[in-house]
């Protein structure tokens, strides 16, 4: 799915890489977006896009493999806590008991602002 919203996602027909928000706002999303996944500066990433003569359908490429390889873990926890049901029912549990204690306090609130105690 990753891959192919990547593949899919809309540039522009200039064949050089740049990074330049304003003008060229597809290739400076995926610039960002591995900026911001690699911790290296949008600048720097367009330095290493040039050094390496790096074309959109590359950029897509790297980008789709930094994203692929940071989401990959918490989607596998995602997944492993989404088949653990006493882990699920804790969570309601808490939840649940939260909601109980904030509901109680704001009707005894309620009740003594109407004159009701």
């Amino acid at each position: 799915v990753i891959r192919d919203k990547v593949k899919r996602s809309v540039t522009d027909s200039i064949k050089e890489v740049r990074f330049d928000p304003e003008n060229r706002p597809g290739v400076a999303n995926l610039i960002l977006i591995y900026s911001s996944l690699t911790g290296k500066s949008p600048e720097n990433v367009e330095e290493f896009i040039l050094e390496n003569n790096i074309n959109k359908v590359k950029l897509k490429e790297i980008v789709t493999d930094v994203l692929i390889e940071h989401l990959t873990p918490i989607r596998e926890e995602m997944t492993r806590l989404m088949k653990d049901d006493h882990y699920l029912d804790s969570v309601l549990d808490q939840g649940r008991s939260a909601a109980a204690e904030i509901a109680r306090q704001t009707i005894a609130d309620v009740k003594h602002r109407v004159g009701f105690n």
